[in-house]
């Protein structure tokens, strides 16, 4: 065992007596500093992924909120739909997210009886500054 140890001894650029081998208190230092730096780099690339799926995953809910309201119109007959169908919801709600949305739908009667149906959507959360609009048209066939 001794003759090991003074092969290590001896192997250390500071084999000096007196002197030690090892890493110096700066070199902890400057291991550190770039570890947390390294460490800094990563997490932000973290939160700003974490970000972006929080937005497409509102503009999802937009567009699926503003299609549903489409496809309640193309449920109905044609001549029941008018401009008295025009409304702005303000606290729509969807399932798989506590945001609440406005959805504005104006509804058109043109000269030859077709409806144009828009319909916007907006989140009312400040963070998420998107919409959605989607817009039909529905022709009465005689």
């Amino acid at each position: 065992m001794t003759n090991y140890l003074r092969a290590i001894i001896s192997s250390c650029p500071h084999s000096r007596k007196g002197s030690a081998c090892g890493l110096s208190i700066i070199e902890v230092l400057v291991a550190m500093v770039l570890l947390g730096l390294v460490g800094l780099a990563t997490a932000g690339s973290t939160i700003s992924g974490l970000q972006a799926n929080k937005r497409t995953e509102v503009t999802n809910f937009l567009h699926n909120i503003a299609i549903s309201k489409i496809e309640e119109f193309a449920g109905m007959d044609v001549a029941q739909i008018d401009d008295g169908d025009d409304a702005t919801e303000t606290s729509v709600t969807t399932a798989g997210t506590n945001l609440t949305f406005t959805r504005v739908t104006e509804v058109t009667v043109k000269a030859d009886q077709s409806r144009d149906v828009m319909v916007t959507v907006s989140c009312n959360d400040p963070r998420f500054t998107s919409t959605a609009s989607y817009s039909s048209t529905f022709v009465l066939f005689e």
